[in-house]
């Protein structure tokens, strides 16, 4: 039986080399990857830095839906009638498929997210201009293909992440 002593944090009755290897650092929680550290503070710097930013087409849209990308996930706020609003955050690794459906004027994202691999949800934003549809996927795609490197973008202005995830995520043949 292990006893925790409040003043100091000790634990009694732990081996020493137990209690020298605690995961938890003493400035923020440290989660445990193999071979890698990661503290919270470097999770929530991560998801302040916010990549893009779209909304649906107003007039085509009477309550402009929004689209965010950062670093880490990609949120979907949908308005609604009287001020509600749904907002769906979807973790990058999660995502398994971007596509735009373009039309004459304007595209629909769709993105595939796989957290239940059984019955993957398919969320849609209409109404958004194609350009920056088309800049959306490639930064999702981008972001994944990142991620699954294990890349760090810790370093980099949001700026240089854009142009370097919109290169990486760009399909072969598109402009």
């Amino acid at each position: 039986m292990f006893l925790h002593n409040k003043k100091t944090g000790d634990l009694k009755g732990e081996p020493k080399e137990i209690r020298d290897a605690d995961p938890i650092n003493k400035k923020g929680v440290v989660f445990q990857n193999p071979g890698k550290q990661t503290t919270l503070q470097q999770l929530v710097s991560q998801s302040q830095k916010v990549l893009l930013t779209i909304k649906s087409i107003y007039p085509l849209d009477w309550f402009p839906d929004t689209l965010t990308i950062d670093e880490n996930k990609v949120n979907i706020i949908r308005k609604e009638l009287f001020g509600m609003e749904n907002i769906h955050s979807i973790l990058i690794e999660d995502i398994t498929n971007v596509t735009v459906g373009k039309g004459f004027f304007t595209a629909t994202l769709e993105i595939v997210d796989s957290t239940n691999f059984r019955f993957p949800e398919t969320y849609k934003v209409k109404h958004l201009e194609v350009k920056k549809a088309l800049l959306a996927r490639r930064l999702i795609q981008g972001l994944i293909a990142a991620k699954r490197q294990g890349v760090d973008m810790s370093e980099l202005t949001p700026e240089d992440i854009v142009d370097q995830l919109e290169d990486l995520g760009r399909a072969r043949g598109e402009n």
